[in-house]
């Protein structure tokens, strides 16, 4: 029984789904009236394979509910990783009022404290393909500009400020069929300087003809321009109020500094560290000269790779990878006849290669700066310099609680196996 409740317990549905799972188990209350009473274990099991119905193969029940699009994205490939970013889904189509034919489908939510994620699907009308543009590498092909804003309700009349909204677009992803009329987007806004306000409910997405600064296009990009200039689809107009309850995960905010020393190469001062599921944002500060500049610039253009990944406590490694689109601001002292700067780069973003659980990080680790020798993948000397991911660096009294619970508590699991080892053991 406690195996088949387990197995239950392993589901998650959408509201949708949820109807479904009613009217099928509803349709069975009535046919099980009509007959003999049934065992409740045979119940349970049938119940376990209604689910099946609805969410497929058992083993994938946790990956059923995100598009392959949302899985490559963030690098799911396990329904334990998917268990830690549970996206809200959508599945509403739009059509263009202007007539276009032009369609627009919200797929998939997902938040967290300083990042929003929109995944959508546009179709343009039957007939009409996309075409297919030069690969680009890691740059996207296409970017549909868009207008957003937050609303405490869905009639878009309570707003909640997000001034410190600094970026958003929506830009394309991979897509498994180029040559057909539907492509793939994900629409990412980012917070500066602080998080998501919990009055944040709704999201208001307008795109195409609502005043001079959305263009009303798809744009591709263009290599020998270096930006998204070539005109593919115009003329569609979409205003869209997107539900955001339910698409939140949990994130860890610490207060507290630190230096480090990014690369081995570039010190710097990290502060604002927010740990998620998906990545870890921080901010940084350092002097305004041009060996600091110079090693943004190579570090947004790939030239140099600024390494950190984040140990687990089973001994795991997961790699991040350094977002190159910041914000940076700049502080002088005008009372000052020398020169006194300051640059703040914020917010600076890694992305884990898979999902987190932020609970199982032992360990954060910038290579060229805390990576002891066994820890280095390449077997190179490490150091032990600036940063430290402790509680007295990094305050956060409910993260710091819940860790050493959750280790106390995986520690009396491996004391109790060991023990119930040695009694069966013993002669």
């Amino acid at each position: 029984m406690n195996h088949l409740r387990s197995e239950l317990e392993r589901y998650a549905f959408s509201e949708e789904e949820k109807e479904q799972l009613k009217e099928r188990l509803g349709t069975g209350m009535e046919n099980r009236k009509k007959g003999r009473p049934r065992n409740i274990q045979r119940g349970i099991v049938a119940l376990v394979a209604v689910c099946s119905l609805l969410v497929g193969a058992a083993g994938a029940v946790s990956l059923v509910h995100v598009s392959p699009q949302f899985r490559a994205f963030f690098g799911i490939e396990t329904a334990e990783q998917a268990k830690q970013v549970a996206p809200r889904a959508i599945h509403q189509v739009y059509e263009d009022p202007n007539g276009t034919g032009v369609t627009l489908t919200v797929e998939e939510v997902l938040m967290d404290e300083q990042t929003l994620y929109v995944f959508l699907e546009l179709a343009a009308p039957e007939g009409i393909g996309l075409p297919a543009l030069p690969e680009q590498g890691q740059r996207a092909d296409y970017w549909l500009p868009v207008e957003w804003g937050f609303y405490a309700d869905e009639a878009n009349t309570q707003y909640a400020d997000q001034w410190s909204a600094v970026s958003g677009g929506c830009r394309s992803l991979p897509d498994a069929d180029p040559l057909d009329n539907r492509l793939p987007l994900v629409c990412t806004i980012t917070r500066s300087g602080g998080t998501f306000t919990a009055e944040a409910n709704y999201l208001r997405l307008t795109t195409g003809g609502n005043g001079d600064s959305v263009e009303d296009s798809l744009r591709g990009y263009n290599a020998s321009e270096g930006g998204w200039t070539d005109e593919v689809l115009s003329g569609f107009h979409f205003d869209l109020t997107i539900p955001l309850e339910g698409s939140r995960i949990e994130s860890h905010v610490f207060t507290g500094r630190s230096m480090v020393n990014l690369g081995g190469v570039c010190p710097v001062l990290l502060e604002n560290l927010t740990l998620s599921p998906l990545s870890m944002t921080m901010d940084l500060i350092l002097p305004d000269d041009e060996g600091y500049l110079a090693q943004l610039d190579a570090q947004r253009e790939k030239e140099t790779d600024w390494g950190i990944y984040a140990r687990l406590w089973d001994g795991t490694r997961v790699a991040g990878h350094f977002d190159p689109n910041y914000s940076i601001q700049i502080y002088r002292d005008e009372n000052s006849q020398e020169k006194n700067t300051l640059l703040a780069v914020h917010p600076t973003r890694v992305f884990w290669e898979s999902p987190i659980d932020p609970l199982e990080v032992a360990d954060l680790v910038f290579v060229g700066d805390n990576d002891p020798p066994e820890e280095r993948a390449d077997g190179g000397v490490g150091h032990m310099v600036y940063f430290r991911f402790e509680p007295d660096r990094f305050q956060n009294t409910a993260y710091w609680t819940a860790r050493e619970e959750r280790q106390g508590a995986v520690q009396e699991q491996k004391n109790g196996a060991t023990a119930v080892s040695q009694v069966s053991s013993a002669p």
